[in-house]
């Protein structure tokens, strides 16, 4: 049996104000892509394991490989993930993949959104802070 060296760093994590902010701005990161004239915004926040797994499942890579991906190749089943994943948190647990995937084709008006337009819930667009 080894022990433990006496300077060696404690694992419990120390919470400062800069780490608490670092955390809340990663978990702010998301994606807001319009489809059709309607917002779906999808944040790191927004998914739990399950939605995470799910994700991998239908779109062969993380949410963080869609959000970097989605950057330089936009293609449509990304999109679809990334709608059908917005859908899904926004109350349609339910919704399959292939539903959302099968009504986007290269002719649908597609159109990426900056973080700095206007806040969305459930696709509409809202004055104020929507967790207000």
């Amino acid at each position: 049996m080894t022990n433990k060296p006496a300077n060696r760093p404690s694992i419990t994590r120390k919470t400062t104000p800069k780490s608490e902010k670092n955390r809340k701005a990663e978990v702010e990161q998301g994606v807001r892509i319009k489809l059709n004239g309607k917002i779906y915004e999808l944040r790191v926040g927004d998914l739990t394991a399950l939605d995470a797994q799910a994700m991998r499942k239908q779109v062969g890579m993380s949410f963080f490989g869609v959000m970097n991906t989605i950057q330089e190749d936009p293609d449509l089943d990304l999109i679809a993930g990334i709608v059908w994943m917005s859908r899904r948190v926004n109350g349609e647990r339910t919704l399959k993949y292939e539903e959302v995937a099968s009504e986007i084709s290269y002719l649908t008006e597609i159109e990426a959104v900056d973080a700095s337009e206007p806040n969305v819930v459930d696709g509409e667009v809202v004055e104020g802070d929507p967790e207000a």
